[in-house]
C-alpha cells in the first residue's frame, strides 16, 4: 500500500465558504506481484485464468514478449535437470505455492521413504545456451502451464512470435522426442524411465499366468489396440 499526494484547488467563493484542504492523502493499490494475481484468481470465480495471467503477465514485463506452452510436451524443467540449461527457483521477487508429501518405499527392498515437492506456482531464471529467459510454471486445473518471458528480437514486439523462444521449444521438443525410448513414471513427480522400457521391451505373453480363455482375450485386445495406432 502506498501513499500519493494529490492536489486539490480551493475555491474562496465557494458555497457555504467551506473551507479545502490544500492537499489530501489519498490511498492507492499495489499489485506488483504475478503470485498475487494467481492467490487472487484462484479464490474467486474466473472463466479463465489463463487470459487473466497473461493479462497480469503483460502488465508486470510490458518489455517483454509472453509465450505460453503446456508442460507434459515441452517440460523444461527436465530439460534442465537434464542437463542442458540451469534453472534458478526466483523467491526474491515472486512468492510460491507448492505441496510436500513422504513417498514410502514400496518396492519391498527395504530402501528409505523420500520428500516430494509438487510446485502449484513458480517463477525460474532459466537459461539456455547464451539466452536468458523468465519462466514461470503455474498449475491451472490437472495441466502445469509455461510462461517463458523473453526480449523481442529484431522485426518482433511484444505480441509476435519470439524467435528465441520457438529455438528453445524446438530444443525441448527434439530432446523428448519418442526415437528416446522412455516411459513416464509418477512418484511424486513424473520422470523418464529408460529402464523400466527396456524391462519392458522383455516381457512375453508366455510369462503372464491367466486362465487360457481370458488370456486369449487380453492378448487379442491388446494387439488390436496396438495395432489400430
Amino acid at each position: 500500500m502506498s501513499n500519493v499526494l494529490k492536489t486539490l484547488t480551493g475555491d474562496d467563493n465557494s458555497k457555504n465558504n467551506e473551507q479545502v484542504s490544500d492537499f489530501t492523502l489519498i490511498d492507492v493499490n499495489s499489485n506488483p506481484r504475478i503470485s498475487d494475481n494467481y492467490e487472487k484468481l484462484n479464490s474467486s470465480p474466473s472463466p479463465n485464468l489463463n487470459i487473466s495471467l497473461i493479462s497480469a503477465l503483460r502488465k508486470q514485463y510490458p518489455e517483454l514478449n509472453v509465450t505460453v506452452i503446456l508442460q507434459q510436451n515441452v517440460w523444461l524443467l527436465g530439460f534442465a535437470a537434464a542437463g542442458n540449461a540451469t534453472a534458478d527457483l526466483d523467491i526474491d521477487d515472486e512468492s510460491i505455492f507448492r505441496i510436500r508429501s513422504f513417498a514410502t518405499d514400496t518396492s519391498g527392498r527395504q530402501n528409505p521413504g523420500k520428500i516430494n515437492e509438487f510446485k502449484l506456482f513458480a517463477k525460474y531464471n532459466y537459461r539456455w545456451l547464451d539466452e536468458d529467459f523468465i519462466v514461470y510454471m503455474i498449475q491451472i486445473g490437472i495441466s502445469t502451464f509455461q510462461y517463458i518471458l523473453k526480449e523481442p528480437g529484431d522485426g518482433e514486439n511484444t505480441l509476435t512470435n519470439c524467435k528465441s523462444t520457438d529455438k528453445l521449444i524446438e530444443a525441448v521438443g527434439n530432446w523428448m522426442a519418442p526415437d528416446d525410448k522412455y516411459i513416464f513414471v509418477y512418484d511424486g513427480v513424473w520422470v523418464r524411465s529408460k529402464s523400466l522400457w527396456e524391462e519392458v521391451q522383455k516381457a512375453r505373453w508366455e510369462d503372464v499366468i491367466l486362465d487360457d480363455k481370458m488370456k486369449k482375450a487380453v492378448t487379442e485386445i491388446t494387439t488390436k489396440f496396438f495395432d489400430s495406432m
